[in-house]
């Protein structure tokens, strides 16, 4: 591998789900390493991603926010504030509480509106949060509306963009700017939208080797307790150091604990 005497100098190509590489993600940033792509799935349909897919439809932005998130700009006061409203969740059990507190988020009388938002930044985050509003209150049945339980509300800025835009590539670009993410840096959805396709869910599934599917991802990585139920009982593995000459000169990981961890479901074949 190539010596960097510089470790700004690096340009990194990330393949990751929404999770797995954040915390890395993070301490890149810290260390001005900002040359970094990230390709992520489009297929989450966990949390509260899963209600906007139930009533809007559209590829996942779960896993692509909560990455933006991690690139978000941190150099001031302003960039703070709009990255802890975009962060923000709101009430986890309760729907009426939850509910609540979305209207006054959209109305702009939440104390998530800090006064360092300069009006041009609220404005625009709230036209998008209105949108989305507007969205869901068109197409939810009236018979099960949308529930706001536990909703991010970089989540829900997300898909007002993509609605708007009707592009998944313009919501990222949109939401790039409004958290000053490093213009080096990419966040890639691993599926480029078409016209035909822009408000289409899109699913994974995994085929057991007796036939059976499990289908979403969620399941795949979260299944439901059962006597298959997932169990990880690995010891937590030494950190990885990235400023280590050892790593990013020599690719050597050090020493790291392995262990191999299943859920007792059947491994296909295929």
């Amino acid at each position: 591998m190539a010596s960097f005497s510089n470790l700004q100098d690096l340009s990194l190509l990330v393949f990751s789900g929404g999770t797995a590489f954040n915390s890395v993600a993070e301490e890149l940033s810290k260390q001005n390493i900002t040359k970094v792509a990230h390709v992520l799935p489009v297929s989450d349909d966990g949390g509260s991603t899963a209600e906007v897919l139930r009533v809007l439809g559209g590829p996942a932005v779960g896993d692509i926010r909560s990455r933006c998130l991690r690139l978000s700009d941190e150099s001031d006061e302003e960039a703070k504030a709009v990255k802890e409203l975009l962060a923000h969740r709101l009430h986890p059990t309760d729907s009426a509480q939850a509910k609540s507190e979305w209207y006054q988020i959209i109305e702009g009388n939440h104390p998530l509106w800090d006064p360092m938002i300069s009006q041009p930044y609220a404005d625009t985050i709230r036209s998008f949060l209105v949108h989305f509003h507007s969205e869901v209150l068109r197409a939810s049945p009236t018979s099960n509306p949308f529930d706001y339980v536990n909703g991010s509300i970089g989540n829900f800025f997300f898909a007002g963009a993509r609605s708007f835009f009707h592009s998944i590539e313009a919501s990222i670009f949109l939401y790039s700017r409004v958290s000053r993410i490093p213009t080096d840096s990419l966040v890639l959805p691993c599926i480029t939208e078409n016209h035909a396709m822009q408000d289409d869910r899109i699913t994974i599934a995994a085929e057991l080797r007796d036939g059976s599917i499990i289908r979403g991802q969620n399941q795949i990585s979260h299944p439901t307790p059962d006597a298959k139920a997932f169990r990880k009982t690995a010891e937590a593995a030494t950190g990885l150091k990235l400023t280590d000459e050892k790593f990013w000169e020599k690719f050597q990981l050090g020493s790291l604990t392995s262990v191999e961890f299943w859920g007792g479901l059947e491994r296909s074949s295929r």
